[in-house]
């Protein structure tokens, strides 16, 4: 299948003891998009969620017609780290 049937998409991080947070989003969705889907991201400082044990994503969509069955997403991020080695 493709993501035609999207109008929008919103993709939150959230973690235990940190707010939630918008990381991910397309607020107008070609209707010929594809089986590939490319968001916008915004520069919000992630650290906090990737020194978590664990983090949830929240997706909320709109869609602009009626789905008659389940869909399976995979979900493919990429993080870039700045880690610093205690000691050097």
């Amino acid at each position: 299948e493709d993501f035609s049937f999207l109008k929008s998409i919103t993709i939150f991080l959230n973690a235990e003891g940190l707010p939630e947070t918008k990381v991910a989003w397309n607020d107008n969705v070609s209707s010929t998009v594809g089986k590939i889907l490319s968001l916008e991201v915004n520069s919000a400082d992630l650290k906090e969620f990737i020194k978590k044990d664990k983090f949830s994503l929240r997706v909320n969509t709109i869609t602009d017609e009626i789905l008659t069955s389940d869909y399976s997403i995979n979900v493919h991020s990429v993080f870039y780290v700045d880690a610093k080695i205690l000691g050097q």
